[in-house]
């Protein structure tokens, strides 16, 4: 492909340099002599990077290898054979695969992962080859037409290394063992799709019971730390009473501050009663607090209770 872009070039080049040269016979074999030998250099420039990708793919399946300690030896033959024919490869000499029945064995050793990553790698090592060759090339020859305006040159080059591509480094991809270098059979395919599914799904299944797990856990380690809120709404209500009753005797005062700390006491203990001060009037505590206690007392507990259960779940 690249020879017969060549010689189009060539082709069309020389057809202009007749146009302008009929006068000057002589300048215009020199040229398309030139001209010939810079497409041919250009060319063979370009063409270094050929088996590149190759190499890359032998590297990583050697790598492989070496953490492969489950093939057998026939398997482990089979691999070597094919890191040596990829390296065997260069600008000049294609792949030969070791088995032309199965030519592309080796891609069996290499993840889509790693293959995305080799190829990334190889199109960027043409990029930068290719704006390698034109700048070497160039200065004697512009764009494939003698004494051309440079500046067209220039802005080539400076497209080409503009669009360089950001390659993926393979040596960032943990390294994993080969498989069997023998292909699977359909039913085995499908026998493998079916497992990883179902590996997936039981995965997604644990991680989903353990983060309910951790939920469930969550909300009842708030409901204990909530569990005297109730109480303490009580004691605050019995205070509020206290500090706005008169008449008190000195001991239905002491009384009433005994009952209000049996209260606290307990909220603070995460109790759901508090223990009786008087053991024969056990329900004293109680007592002390109204319907319309009640009532309010409702109401101010379901708010609170959302409001703390809602930011205790969402420390950590």
């Amino acid at each position: 492909m690249r020879a017969k872009l060549s010689c189009l070039v060539v082709s069309t080049l020389v057809a202009s340099a007749i146009a302008t040269n009929l006068a000057a016979p002589a300048a215009f074999a020199q040229s398309a002599t030139q001209l010939g030998d810079y497409m041919d250099k250009l060319a063979a420039c370009q063409r270094q990077t050929n088996g590149q990708s190759e190499h890359l793919m032998a590297d990583r399946i050697e790598a492989k290898l070496a953490q492969s300690p489950a093939l057998t030896p026939d398997m482990r033959s089979i691999w070597q054979a094919e890191i040596k024919a990829l390296r065997a490869t260069t600008p000049d000499k294609p792949f030969v695969p070791p088995d032309p029945k199965n030519p592309q064995r080796y891609f069996l050793g290499l993840t889509a992962q790693e293959q995305q990553a080799i190829n990334s790698m190889h199109n960027r090592a043409v990029q930068e080859n290719q704006l390698a060759c034109e700048k070497k090339y160039s200065t004697s020859m512009t764009r494939y037409s003698p004494g051309s305006d440079q500046s067209g040159q220039k802005k080539y080059e400076e497209g080409l290394a503009s669009n360089m591509t950001t390659p993926i480094d393979i040596a960032t991809i943990p390294i994993t063992a080969l498989p069997s270098p023998f292909p699977k059979t359909l039913e085995e395919q499908h026998a493998e799709r079916r497992a990883q599914q179902e590996a997936r799904m039981a995965q997604q299944h644990a991680a989903g019971a353990a983060a309910n797990k951790a939920i469930v856990g969550k909300v009842q380690e708030c409901q204990q730390k909530l569990g005297g809120l109730r109480l303490s709404i009580m004691a605050d209500h019995m205070q509020h009473n206290l500090d706005a009753a008169t008449g008190l005797s000195a001991k239905d005062k002491a009384d009433y501050q005994a009952d209000i700390k049996s209260m606290r006491d307990a909220a603070a203990a995460g109790q759901q009663m508090p223990a009786p001060v008087d053991p024969a009037n056990p329900m004293r505590a109680m007592s002390r607090l109204t319907p319309q206690d009640q009532i309010s007392m409702a109401a101010e507990y379901g708010t609170q209770y959302s409001q703390k259960m809602a930011a205790c779940q969402t420390q950590q």
